[in-house]
């Protein structure tokens, strides 16, 4: 009687394949939003000049205040010292804010015309 008890208290193999193909769902579901999120983010940086300079092949921070072609590309922003997800989204919303100031001075500048 003992030893039908321990049985039964046992998790059957079924119930258990169940659960490990449930978490590889979910595990793979999950990738899939990493990666997603991930793509999103990469073209979030490719949108955004001040971090598209750092991942530029030419870019040369040693010659940061001298270039003023990179000024002129950037519009005075300044470029992104480390290229994090955090960074990304600073910096993008940084970008955001300039154009809507740059936006409502053109629209001002147009007004008076």
């Amino acid at each position: 009687m003992l030893n039908n008890k321990v049985n039964s208290s046992l998790p059957s193999s079924n119930t258990s394949g169940i659960k490990k193909k449930e978490k590889s769902s979910h595990n793979m579901i999950e990738k899939r939003y990493r990666t997603n999120i991930n793509d999103k983010i990469r073209n979030l940086r490719d949108s955004v000049p001040s971090l598209r300079c750092l991942i530029d092949d030419n870019f040369d921070d040693s010659n940061l205040d001298l270039s003023n072609d990179l000024n002129i590309k950037l519009d005075g922003l300044q470029p992104a010292k480390k290229l994090n997800k955090a960074t990304i989204l600073s910096k993008a919303t940084e970008y955001i804010k300039h154009l809507e100031f740059k936006n409502k001075n053109l629209v001002k500048e147009n007004n008076h015309l």
